[in-house]
């Protein structure tokens, strides 16, 4: 039996117990490249002092400062489960371990170079954050991390311990980064958007530069639904977003009489017990019903607050169907709304009144020629002259005759329409007494 223990640029090797058999030895053989060749130092990190965090959360945060560390290539990390390990076997814990000295001899005992400490702590939405390697032959502190942040507590575990394991390793961090471009919807548009940790208010557009990678944005805007989405930014490439938000649906309540109303909305037939319009929107409304006097009302909705209009219409009146009888016939059937009434006497009066008219105009025209063949007739010498134009003012006297008999009729047709329809508005327009 022998012993062999190596120490190879920094990289302490642990005791390892053989015999010069022929697998033994080749085992040796193929581990000393390794061993030779080692440039990394050795390090183990005490999972960091926790101050108004969870010790669940620092240990989170710990094990990715590892794994940082280890995507780096500056250090061979010991993991978490293999120092446990070993300092349980020696009846010591991480936790308490807080001061140099104390990582020191943890880092002795485990067989590294080095040993990382620190410690995370959090005071409102403010994060500090402190980190040290300590050499573990001389005790030396050879570097300390400090950084404040702010956002949240996933801010800090996807960026900021990246940024911790940079400054450690001495590296520069080089982060892929893009951008993000959000554009207004609307004219004069302003809105509120969330996106990585932080709030950007009363905006109407907006590019920043984002690191690589999926985030999650929320877009606010007042009156409108929230616009949530995810979106993957890549390196030195812009992703373009449009604040097109959806109205939020206003209701509208109503005090309606009579309640048998038709209610029109920006021309569609609605239902007024289940109204609902989109913010932002203007919008015009009739209302109607039998027997009363139609409302238009014009509306902006500039608030989510439900809207309450209160719309009473007024009844016909009798008199004023009367009057719009005596004014034509059917106008008066019209205002009460008996359409085909209205219809009839319209026509029969409209009908009646280009007789009259044409008739009248005929009339004039034939009765001037009556006058001439009277004077004919007085001025004729020969009997067959006398004949002759006596018949042909007789019959042009006839034929006027004729025409005013139908002027009467026309004339007394007409005003039997006009007096028939003004007493139907009067008996059975079937409104109420004014």
């Amino acid at each position: 039996m022998g012993f062999f223990v190596y120490r190879h640029l920094g990289l302490a090797v642990r005791t390892f117990t053989f015999t010069y058999d022929d697998v033994s030895m080749r085992r040796l053989i193929f581990l000393l490249p390794l061993f030779l060749f080692a440039q990394k130092s050795n390090v183990a990190i005490l999972q960091f002092d926790a101050a108004n965090i969870t010790e669940a959360e620092v240990g989170i945060l710990t094990d990715r400062l590892s794994t940082e560390l280890v995507k780096l290539g500056s250090f061979t990390v010991v993991e978490r489960a293999q120092m446990e390990e070993v300092l349980k076997e020696q009846g010591l814990q991480q936790s308490g371990c807080t001061t140099s000295e104390c990582a020191v001899e943890v880092g002795a005992l485990l067989g590294v170079d080095k040993m990382i400490t620190g410690s995370i702590g959090r005071i409102g939405s403010l994060f500090t954050l402190s980190a040290r390697i300590i050499d573990v032959e001389t005790g030396e502190i050879l570097k300390q991390v400090s950084l404040d942040v702010s956002g949240t507590i996933e801010k800090v575990l996807t960026h900021t311990m990246a940024e911790v394991a940079s400054q450690l390793s001495g590296f520069k961090l080089e982060i892929a980064e893009g951008f993000l471009e959000v554009n207004a919807y609307r004219k004069a548009q302003n809105f509120d958007l969330y996106i990585a940790d932080e709030v950007y208010t009363e905006i109407s557009s907006k590019k920043m530069g984002l690191p690589a990678g999926d985030y999650t944005y929320t877009i606010k805007e007042f009156g409108y639904a929230d616009l949530t989405n995810t979106i993957t930014i890549l390196d030195k490439q812009t992703v373009t977003l449009t604040a097109n938000n959806q109205p939020l649906l206003v209701p509208i309540t109503f005090q309606i009489y009579p309640q048998s109303s038709i209610l029109m909305l920006n021309g569609q037939l609605v239902d007024a017990n289940n109204l609902e319009v989109p913010f932002g929107s203007s919008n015009n409304l009739s209302v109607k019903a039998p027997k009363y006097m139609g409302s238009k009302e014009s509306f902006s909705v500039n608030n989510t607050e439900a809207i309450d209009l209160s719309i009473k219409l007024l009844p016909k009146s009798k008199n004023k169907a009367i009057l719009n009888s005596l004014l034509f016939p059917g106008y008066g059937q019209y205002y009460y709304e008996s359409k085909t009434k209205a219809l009839l006497f319209s026509i029969t009066a409209a009908s009646l009144t280009a007789l009259l008219t044409s008739t009248y105009t005929t009339y004039q025209d034939e009765n001037s020629l009556v006058d001439q063949y009277q004077l004919d007739y007085q001025n004729a010498i020969s009997a067959t002259d006398i004949e002759s134009t006596w018949q042909t003012y007789q019959n042009q006297a006839n034929q006027v005759n004729d025409l005013q008999s139908q002027l009467l009729i026309y004339g007394g047709a007409l005003g039997a329409t006009w007096i028939i329809n003004v007493v139907d508005a009067l008996l059975f327009n079937g409104l109420e007494n004014d």
